[in-house]
């Protein structure tokens, strides 16, 4: 359930982040210590929060999964990265800032600590420090298009229109949908 889960969030179109979150629900009914599931409902959640308009109750959803996932497991890394995003989106900057350097810390292999960084940088405007997170998550990820996707935006907040356009491309052969609005 897990590895499914964690498959369906490569490609984070709604659907695959509502159905990622079921099946970690149903992983933590088998084993409510499994930190790796509630890590994985935090950024289920996450992924709903980035297609809607941020809905207070998937806020506090993953924020709780992600507490739970730190509870079982205090070195998660993607718990951490989650309650990063999550403080940023509520404008906590010392707490994302925190838990971002933590997470980091914890999780330089994991790609998408490395992407939840650049979101928060890229979101704040510091575009260049965004794309070097980005890239080291490419490096990990080479075939997440959630990590390409982000590249796309990247740069053509950059004004690189071209690379921009490759970067479409490649999401969208691996899966993202034209019209999600998840990034």
């Amino acid at each position: 359930l897990y590895l499914q889960g964690t498959e369906l969030l490569e490609r984070p179109v709604k659907p695959n982040a509502e159905r990622a979150l079921a099946l970690f629900q149903q992983a933590v009914v088998r084993d409510a210590n499994f930190a790796r599931a509630y890590e994985g409902i935090a950024r289920s959640h996450l992924h709903l929060i980035r297609s809607l308009q941020p809905a207070e109750a998937e806020m506090l959803a993953a924020e709780r999964a992600a507490r739970q996932a730190l509870t079982l497991d205090p070195d998660s890394a993607s718990a951490l990265s989650s309650l990063s995003y999550i403080s940023f989106r509520r404008g906590r900057w010392l707490d994302m800032e925190s838990q971002s350097q933590a997470s980091l810390g914890l999780g330089a292999a994991d790609a998408l600590v490395h992407v939840n960084r650049a979101a928060i940088l890229q979101r704040s405007g510091k575009l260049n420090g965004a794309l070097q997170e980005l890239r080291k998550a490419y490096e990990l990820a080479p075939s997440n298009a959630y990590v390409i996707a982000w590249l796309a935006l990247n740069h053509a907040a950059r004004g690189f229109d071209a690379e921009a356009r490759k970067y479409v491309q490649l999401a969208l052969d691996l899966g993202m949908s034209p019209n999600e609005e998840g990034v």
